[in-house]
């Protein structure tokens, strides 16, 4: 019996998955509204789940307007510099 390679998968296959794909994409787009966009939770427990994580980012992306979330409360380490 010969072996297939693990990322070689049978055309009516590919095809089930990708039409999974799609119908899960348009799930999600048609109930876009009701999805949170951010925890329930407070700045303090934010912190204390936090405390000591350190985030790098390589990049910084533009973005339409409607993709951006206010996030409150901003919290830095006293020294911090913000760069506008």
């Amino acid at each position: 019996m010969a072996r297939r390679n693990p990322v070689e998968i049978s055309t009516d296959r590919f095809r089930r998955l990708a039409q999974r794909v799609t119908d899960l994409a348009a799930e999600y787009l048609q109930n876009i509204d009701q999805q949170r966009i951010s925890p329930d939770t407070t700045g303090a427990e934010t912190l204390r789940r936090l405390q000591g994580v350190t985030v790098k980012v390589a990049e910084l992306v533009a973005v339409p307007p409607v993709v951006v979330t206010a996030i409150f409360p901003v919290i830095a380490p006293v020294g911090t510099v913000a760069v506008t």
